[in-house]
């Protein structure tokens, strides 16, 4: 696992009530790495929204999604996955 960058540690720890949901392994690894959403979003052809649902639990990524996504970080696909993917939240 990735330590957090400055800014995520600073947020986690200066805004814990926003952080209903640990942080998932994708968001952390993104903002380690200083990628926008956006970008990273762009880069493995899907939406900002989907990406955000994804590192969200919102919805579960599909496993070519995750392939894509990984390449983009640079990362291997099986660092972006927990067990919480497979039990996303539910609005």
């Amino acid at each position: 696992m990735f330590p957090a960058s400055p800014v995520a540690t600073f947020l986690m720890r200066a805004y814990p009530e926003y952080m209903p949901v640990p942080i998932s392994p994708l968001k952390l690894v993104r903002l380690t790495r200083g990628y926008r959403q956006f970008v990273v979003a762009h880069a493995a052809g899907i939406s900002s929204t989907t990406l955000s649902h994804i590192e969200n639990y919102h919805r579960e990524a599909q496993p070519d999604v995750v392939k894509r996504i990984a390449a983009v970080l640079g990362v291997s696909p099986g660092s972006l996955r927990t067990d919480a993917d497979r039990t996303c939240r539910k609005r």
